[in-house]
Formats: C-alpha cells, structure tokens, sequence
C-alpha cells in the first residue's frame, strides 16, 4: 500500500474569542497559524471567557497519481490528552502547494465552499466532505476512510488538501454547551515533527487494472491468472 506523507506546509489555524460563534465566522477574533510544533490540535475548546476552534489543514503531493485509487486512508497518530466529540474531513484549497504556507485568512477561505457570506451558515452542503463523520479517541493510530469524492480528486489534483473539522461544533454551526467544554479536541502527532513518517500520512490502494469480467461464472477479483497470464494483463478472453 503507497504512503504519501503530509507535506511541511501543512499546519493549525487557530481562532480565539469570548463568543463561541463568533469565533467559528472568524469575526472579531485572534487568528494563529501554527507551522512548527509537532504536537497540534484539532477540535473546539472553551474555559471561562475564552473559546478557540482548531482547524487543521493538510496537504498531500499526489500529482504521480493518475487514477483513483480502490481506497484510501488518512492515518493519524494521536497522543495522549483531552479527546471526545465527533470530526469530519472536508475538502481545501489551502495549502496549494509544497511551498505556500497557511496564512490567517486561510482560516474561511482555505476550506473549499466556505466564504464570509456562510460563515455563519450550516456547512451540511456547503463543504466537500472526505469522510463521513469519526470519532477521535484519547490516543493512538486512528485511520480515516476516505470517499470516493476525494479518491476522485486524488486522480485529477496535484495536491490534495483536507482539512478536519468538529462535525457537531463547527462544521455544523452549533454553539458550545454551557460551562467549561475542555475536552472536545485531540492532539495529533507530527505535523512539524522532525521524523517524516510521524507526520499524518495518506495510504491508497492501486485500483485493479486489466480483464474486469467474470470467466465461466468466477468473477474476475477471484482471478489470479489466466493460462499463466495475470489478469491485470488481459485486456480480452478470444477477441471480446
């Protein structure tokens, strides 16, 4: 199975501010971008007055693949510490290359879809969803599926971003319950982190090429070969 890992431009945006809403439509808020640790979060946070949401925006070299893969995973290696609620994958515009980092107003605009005029909105819709909705647990290797939306995307794009976001919180335009809400976030390993192959990564499987049909009943899955010739090198059986 290929690995592709994320590219050094990947990284945080971070938006902080006393209204939790305020803070998902990037008004009126302090915007961080975070390039350099090699342990980010991702999620939503509020203590006392201040609420952040943490949007994190990866970036993958795909442009050696030329068509979709069967499937694909976005790998993660989470570490110990705050992790509850539910994330989804959506699809970026941000970072577009590997050597165009994320800036604060990449915070709307680097998520495909989204702009000042929904900011506010549900984002049911609005978003190109990579993923159904996941749950994040407190740490270890977590594997996201991804759709046949973002296989097709890794085919035609040269660069594929996704960017993970709280389902219910954020993608979703739901306020924060009230009181302190410190754990709705998790910590992921290696976006900066100086070995290559703890930074988040993108695993495909090869799509089968080749005789595609069925041979007496059996389908061509279960073909190994045919007369000694691997199925993947069989365009027809006798002329059809």
């Amino acid at each position: 199975m290929p690995t592709i890992t994320c590219e050094s431009t990947s990284g945080v945006i971070q938006a902080t501010g006393t209204s939790f809403l305020g803070v998902r439509r990037g008004f009126t808020v302090s915007l961080t971008v975070d390039l350099t640790d090699d342990l980010d979060l991702i999620g939503v946070y509020r203590f006392s007055t201040q609420n952040r949401i943490y949007r994190t925006f990866y970036c993958f070299d795909v442009s050696g693949i030329s068509s979709a893969p069967a499937s694909a995973t976005l790998d993660l290696d989470l570490q110990s510490g705050a992790a509850s609620g539910d994330f989804i994958l959506v699809k970026g515009n941000q970072p577009n290359s590997s050597t165009s980092n994320l800036v604060t107003t990449d915070y709307l605009s680097g998520i495909a879809g989204v702009t000042k005029g929904n900011a506010a909105s549900d984002w049911n819709g609005v978003t190109t969803d990579y993923s159904s909705v996941f749950t994040a647990t407190s740490s270890g290797a977590l594997q996201v599926t991804l759709n046949s939306t973002a296989l097709n995307d890794i085919a035609s794009d040269n660069f594929l971003n996704v960017v993970i976001l709280n389902s219910t919180y954020d993608h979703r335009n739901v306020d924060l319950p009230s009181g302190n809400q410190t754990n709705l976030f998790a910590r992921v390993l290696g976006l900066a982190d100086g070995t290559a192959s703890n930074r988040p990564q993108l695993n495909y499987t090869v799509a089968s090429s080749g005789y595609a049909n069925n041979v007496n009943g059996v389908a061509s899955a279960n073909i190994g070969s045919v007369i000694g010739v691997a199925t993947a090198n069989i365009d027809k059986i006798s002329g059809v």
